[in-house]
């Protein structure tokens, strides 16, 4: 068991600091008042917190942002799949493929899925080729997965029920390239 330490044997820095604390605290609150003591100051007006769909600053349809370690595209070769991305966008649950350039795409529907097929694109990230657990969201998509097929890429989304689907290719930031499927 250590030794008690009694007044007598405490640090002179201990005690200094002891001592002095109060006094200090005191003129910071009074700085902190404005010099006014005695007085109360108002409370401050905390800034709003940012909705979540404000407060994301990655890859959306619409948005400025790259992605992450953001590939860039050589003059010549396959296409690179940068970005897997999945959310609901008035209520229509919405899977985004940022590319960095345009690709040749077909979507085939199989037995509760649908397959995006994309032709010479490669996925040269580990992450993007990991599955987007979705299923959360409560809408007919459960998962989201990139599978590289030799020299294309198969995008699985993985559904509850039969939808329909509408896709598009619009530009993204970077000169990148987002082909939108919207889930209807």
């Amino acid at each position: 068991m250590p030794p008690r330490t009694s007044a007598r044997h405490a640090s002179p820095w201990l005690l200094a600091g002891v001592l002095l604390l109060p006094p200090v605290l005191a003129a910071a609150q009074a700085q902190s008042d404005g010099g006014a003591t005695g007085s109360p100051s108002p409370p401050a007006q905390a800034a709003p917190e940012p909705s979540p769909a404000e407060a994301y600053r990655g890859v959306r349809p619409g948005a400025p942002h790259l992605p992450p370690q953001a590939p860039h595209a050589a003059p010549k070769g396959p296409a690179q799949l940068a970005w897997v991305g999945f959310e609901v966008r008035a209520g229509v649950p919405t899977v985004f493929l940022e590319l960095t350039r345009p690709a040749a795409w077909k979507i085939v529907e199989g037995q509760g899925q649908l397959v995006v097929h994309l032709r010479s694109v490669t996925v040269p990230l580990t992450n993007n080729r990991r599955p987007l657990l979705v299923q959360e969201f409560g809408t007919a998509v459960r998962e989201v997965v990139a599978r590289p097929r030799g020299r294309d890429v198969d995008v699985i989304i993985r559904l509850t029920h039969e939808v329909a689907h509408r896709e598009r290719l619009e530009p993204a930031a970077g000169g990148f390239q987002l082909l939108v499927i919207e889930l209807i």
